[in-house]
């Protein structure tokens, strides 16, 4: 076990695990899986909603991402970062890593890229000021 499988379910074939743990095991072990991503999409569902009557308080509209992807012009541009929707539209061409950094991901989400780079606080302080 080197840590990068959460349960022995994923370590071996489905007619491994049954021919060491038996069927009622496998499909107690199925069972388990399908309910935790049940409650992984409830508390998903119930974030949302939470978000949603949180930016409804403070006055912000609720963007989706189908409605970033609607952005995804140098014209016209917003990028999808942790959930947070940013116009990047005036800041394209002063980007430090240059306009062609940005151009592939707008209107997506750009989060796993934004946390790959690295960004200063100061660059977070400053994304901050773009919120949708």
């Amino acid at each position: 076990a080197d840590g990068t499988h959460s349960s022995p379910m994923e370590m071996m074939s489905e007619a491994e695990y049954e021919k060491t743990h038996g069927p009622k095991v496998l499909a107690e072990a199925k069972a388990g899986r399908a309910s935790a991503r049940r409650v992984m999409r409830e508390e998903e569902s119930r974030f949302q909603e939470r978000l949603e009557e949180r930016r409804r308080r403070i006055g912000r509209p609720t963007v989706t991402r189908a409605d970033a992807a609607l952005h995804c012009r140098p014209s016209d541009a917003y990028l999808v970062i942790d959930g947070s929707v940013y116009d990047v539209t005036k800041f394209i061409p002063s980007h430090p890593g240059g306009p062609e950094v940005l151009r592939p991901l707008l209107g997506r989400d750009a989060s796993n890229n934004f946390k790959d780079v690295g960004h200063s606080l100061l660059a977070r302080f400053q994304l901050s000021d773009l919120l949708v």
